[in-house]
């Protein structure tokens, strides 16, 4: 009984300490994109301290006066925000980094590092294919185009996730934005519907244009990971709650502070969100049931 009283009070004495000190934190974005500021939105509200000093670094663009800043500041912990600032981040010294909306994290956190935790911005792939076979029964084939450098676990998790809801994932792999064109070409006799993961090499802005013509030009429904490609005629985008993944990465910063335990290093976000077009459902001839209008979060 002893014992329990005085864990007990230890635990409350370190939420105490992390809720009732100052803490400094150096927010740096990639570069100044709306989603980073729906993410630090988050962050600042679930990050449950009596005096929150954040000072936010919009872009990348100047390292030196990043590095003054930090200097000057002296912060207890820096939050990433985007793959390039985990990137830049990641080896600065004796500060312990958070990020969030980050893809494919572990390819920049080498073995050994104990002092970054983050969100990263890919949704688990069984979550997505839930929707996917929920919506679209018919469409048992998924295509994706990825690289191996990058994705080839999510991939295999996602090959895995597709075949427990009877699906069948047709993945190709590139190296480059020249492969692009052939790898549509052999997926579009094999599949019924396209999906997209986070990708640098795949989707750039000259290829999403490229991949989202194929789509509609071929008639097989493309699933984007951005409400973005759904505005630019993705039939579906199933993306993060931005603002949420900052609240998360909020907690994981809290739990650093309080010098707690952590089991993992890398976290998936926990809400989805959903964009449809519906001139695209339309014109393929694709009908959405009222319950599934209803979870949408945007139609254009």
């Amino acid at each position: 009984m002893i014992k329990r009283v005085i864990l007990f009070t230890i635990l409350i004495s370190i939420l105490w300490t992390v809720n009732s000190m100052a803490v400094t934190i150096i927010a740096i974005k990639s570069r100044d994109l709306p989603q980073y500021d729906q993410a630090i939105s988050g962050f600042r509200s679930g990050f449950q301290v009596q005096e929150l000093n954040l000072t936010v670094i919009h872009s990348l663009s100047d390292k030196e006066q990043i590095s003054s800043t930090i200097e000057a500041n002296c912060p207890d912990l820096i939050l990433c925000l985007g793959t390039e600032a985990l990137n830049y981040s990641i080896s600065i010294k004796n500060i312990p980094k958070v990020f969030c909306l980050v893809a494919n994290p572990e390819t920049y956190i080498s073995h050994g590092v104990t002092d970054v935790y983050g969100v990263a911005i890919s949704l688990p792939s069984l979550d997505q294919f839930r929707i996917i076979a929920g919506e679209l029964p018919e469409f048992k084939r998924i295509g994706v185009i990825y690289n191996a450098e990058f994705n080839r676990e999510y991939i295999e998790d996602a090959r895995k996730n597709a075949s427990k809801l009877a699906l069948e994932l047709v993945a190709y792999s590139v190296s480059s934005i020249k492969d692009i064109p052939s790898a549509l070409h052999f997926l579009k006799d094999k599949i019924d519907v396209l999906w997209s993961v986070f990708d640098s090499t795949v989707y750039g802005p000259e290829t999403a244009r490229y991949i989202l013509l194929f789509s509609l030009r071929k008639e097989i429904p493309f699933i984007g990971f951005s409400p973005e490609f759904a505005k630019a005629g993705a039939l579906m985008a199933l993306y993060g709650d931005y603002k949420d993944m900052g609240s998360q990465t909020a907690l994981l910063a809290m739990d650093i502070l309080a010098n707690k335990r952590m089991h993992n290093s890398i976290l998936e976000p926990r809400l989805v969100r959903i964009a449809v077009n519906s001139k695209v459902a339309k014109a393929m001839g694709i009908s959405f049931s009222p319950a599934f209008l209803k979870k949408i979060d945007q139609d254009f």
